[in-house]
C-alpha cells in the first residue's frame, strides 16, 4: 500500500515538525506492505475568517518588521546555518523527489492508495491552504487525517464552512487536541478521533536508534524557547546557578536573531540537527522549555522538566496542557504561577515508575484508529 503524507515538512527549520513526520513514516514502514513518504510541498496561506487586530497586535506586528529589517544579514546568515543543520535530517525522511505546488499537487491524485493530512497545523485557518484538505485526491484514493490541529479554539461562521465543506468526505479524521475534536465533530456529523502525536507512537529505544550522542559531557540545563518571554528565561538561569549546573540553548530558532536570547547567561548550540535536538533532552539534568515537542522528549527520555506558556500564543497552550495530563503530571505546565522559582523547587521528580496508563491507552487508540483506516 503506497501512502502519502502532506505536513509541514518541505524546507522546514522547525525541530518539532521534522521529527514528527520522521516518526510517522516510521510507524507506517515498519508495517509489511506499507510504503510511506513525505510529499514535498511549496505551503502558500490564506486568512480564512476574522482578520482584525488589536492596537497591540498592530504594534507587535509592526515591531517585527522592522526588527527584520535591522537583522536582515544576521537573519540571512543564521537561515543559511539552520538550513545546513535540517538539510540531511531531512533527507533521511521518505519523500517525492519533485516539489509540489497548489497548482501542480493534482497530478499525483491517483498516486496513493492512501493520503494522510498533518501532523501539526495544517488545518489553522488562519494560514489557510486546500492542498491540506485533501481536496486533489483521486476518486479511489482514502483520505484521512492524523493528529492534524486547527491551532485555535473558536472558529469563526466562515471557518466552519470551509471544514463543514472540505472534510466531511474524509474516511477518518483524528485531531492531536480535545477542544479540536469538539469543534469539529458536530461541524461534519462525525466522530473526529483524538490522536497522539506521531513522534509518541515511537519509544525512546527507537529514538535512540537516531539520536547523536552526548555532546555536553558535564551535568547540564537544556533551555529551549520558541516564545520571547523574557521571565521564564531568567527562571531557568536561576535555577541552574542554585543547581551548579551549567545552561545550554539553542538560540535564534526558526531562523531569526533573537536578542532576547541573550538576556541570560548561558553555552549556546549554533549548529544543532534534529538528531542533536533529541541528543541534547535526552542527556539533560533537567528541561526548561515553551516546546510542546520538547515536553514529549522530555516524558519519554523521563526528565523532570518545565513547561512555560508560550508567549504570544496563548491559544496554543491546550497542546501541553492535555500532554501532560495525558501523562499525568499536568503540574508540570508552569501557568499562573505565582512566585516561579519557589514552585519550581517544590516540585518533586516525576514518578516515572508508575504505569503510565493514560498515555498508554491513548497511544493504542492511535495506533488502531490507523489499523481501521489502512487495513480496510
Amino acid at each position: 500500500m503506497k501512502i502519502g503524507i502532506l505536513t509541514h515538512f518541505y524546507n522546514s527549520i522547525n525541530y518539532g515538525g521534522v521529527l514528527q513526520a520522521y516518526a510517522l513514516c516510521k510507524h507506517l514502514n515498519d508495517r509489511d506492505g506499507y510504503s510511506a513518504e513525505q510529499i514535498l510541498y511549496k505551503h502558500v496561506s490564506i486568512l480564512v475568517g476574522d482578520s482584525k487586530m488589536t492596537c497591540k497586535e498592530f504594534l507587535k506586528k509592526l515591531h517585527a518588521k522592522l526588527t527584520k529589517e535591522l537583522y536582515r544579514q544576521k537573519n540571512e546568515d543564521i537561515r543559511k546555518r539552520m538550513e545546513n543543520s535540517f538539510k540531511a535530517f531531512r533527507e533521511s525522511v521518505p519523500h517525492t523527489r519533485r516539489v509540489y505546488t497548489v497548482d501542480t499537487v493534482g497530478e499525483i491524485s491517483d498516486d496513493y492508495d492512501v493520503l494522510i493530512a498533518g501532523s501539526d497545523q495544517v488545518w489553522n485557518p488562519l494560514w489557510y491552504d486546500p492542498a491540506y484538505m485533501l481536496h486533489f485526491a483521486g476518486e479511489h484514493t482514502r483520505k484521512i487525517s492524523y493528529a492534524a490541529s486547527i491551532g485555535i479554539h473558536v472558529l469563526d461562521d466562515e471557518q466552519k464552512q470551509l471544514f463543514r465543506t472540505n472534510i466531511s468526505d474524509f474516511d477518518g479524521i483524528s485531531v492531536r487536541e480535545r477542544a479540536a475534536a469538539e469543534v469539529l465533530s458536530p461541524l461534519i456529523g462525525k466522530e473526529v478521533q483524538i490522536c497522539v502525536d506521531p513522534t509518541l507512537l515511537l519509544t525512546a529505544d527507537e529514538w535512540n536508534a537516531i539520536a547523536s550522542e552526548r555532546k555536553i559531557q558535564e551535568k547540564y540545563i537544556f533551555l529551549y524557547f520558541l516564545g520571547d518571554d523574557r521571565k521564564s528565561r531568567k527562571e531557568a538561569e536561576s535555577f541552574a546557578e542554585k543547581k551548579g549546573m551549567k545552561l545550554i540553548m539553542i538560540p535564534d530558532l526558526m531562523g531569526k536573531y533573537r536578542k532576547i536570547d541573550r538576556v541570560i547567561k548561558a553555552e549556546y548550540i549554533m549548529d544543532a540537527t534534529p538528531w542533536d535536538f533529541i541528543s541534547l533532552i535526552k542527556h539533560a539534568e533537567y528541561v526548561f522549555t515553551d516546546s510542546f515537542h520538547a515536553c514529549v522528549f522530555s516524558l519519554l527520555y523521563q526528565k523532570d522538566f518545565f513547561a512555560f506558556p508560550r508567549s504570544g500564543k496563548i491559544k496554543m497552550e491546550s497542546r501541553i496542557q492535555n500532554l501532560t495530563e495525558l501523562f499525568e503530571c499536568p503540574e508540570r505546565f508552569c501557568i499562573n504561577r505565582s512566585g516561579t522559582m519557589e514552585y519550581l523547587l517544590s516540585l518533586h521528580s516525576i514518578d516515572y515508575g508508575r504505569e503510565q496508563k493514560r498515555f498508554l491507552e491513548a497511544k493504542q487508540v492511535s495506533i488502531d484508529y490507523l489499523n481501521k483506516i489502512l487495513d480496510k
